[in-house]
């Protein structure tokens, strides 16, 4: 029987001094949301400061998607003798909006979706990502 949580044992972990962040911690106030200026383009990451060629932008864990299909969104159909709605996977509708955040290769089913403050915001060309 355990008689200490996660919580207790990751605790001393968690823990850093400034001395270490400064040395090894990543700012995550690199970019802010805000409106773009451009006429229909929507909301967009903007920059606080500098950020030179060859620096990251922002920093993301990433959620793993094995199966890019999870993302699929398929027409319904009704069962003629009980009425009851199923999904008919031979009309693809389109896909889930989080597919527009997440990064794979057309020859792989893995997607990785980074999730962090601000990231969402980051413009990527599909064509040239």
């Amino acid at each position: 029987v355990f008689e200490v949580g996660i919580q207790k044992t990751e605790l001393e972990q968690s823990i850093r001094s400034l001395d270490y962040l400064e040395n090894h911690g990543k700012c995550l106030d690199n970019i802010r949301p805000d409106i773009s200026t451009i006429p229909h383009a929507g909301r967009g990451a903007f920059a606080t400061r500098f950020i030179k060629e060859g620096d990251y932008v922002g920093i993301a864990p990433l959620i793993h998607i094995p199966d890019r299909n999870v993302l699929n969104m398929y027409g319904d159909k009704v069962d003629p003798e009980t009425g009851d709605e199923t999904r008919d996977i031979s009309k693809l509708n389109g896909h889930q909006l989080l597919l527009n955040y997440c990064f794979g290769h057309k020859m792989s089913s893995l997607l990785l979706c980074p999730y962090s403050p601000g990231t969402p915001y980051i413009n990527h060309n599909s064509k040239s990502p």
